[in-house]
């Protein structure tokens, strides 16, 4: 994938300029790490409601 990464790079950097480029390249960075974080805390939430459930369901037996 970095080849084609690559070439898509340099066509976007000969548009619209490298330090452009570079900024678009770090904005998109961010907004994946603050949905993957996202995601993580949700995944999380669900692990402990999953949890609280079970021991509700055991403490019922």
């Amino acid at each position: 994938m970095q080849p084609l990464g690559g070439l898509l790079i340099g066509a976007v950097s000969q548009k619209i300029g490298v330090p452009d480029t570079v900024m678009a390249e770090g904005m998109v960075a961010l907004l994946l790490g603050v949905l993957h974080f996202a995601f993580l805390r949700r995944s999380r939430l669900k692990k402990k409601a999953m949890a609280a459930v079970q021991q509700s369901t055991e403490a019922i037996s």
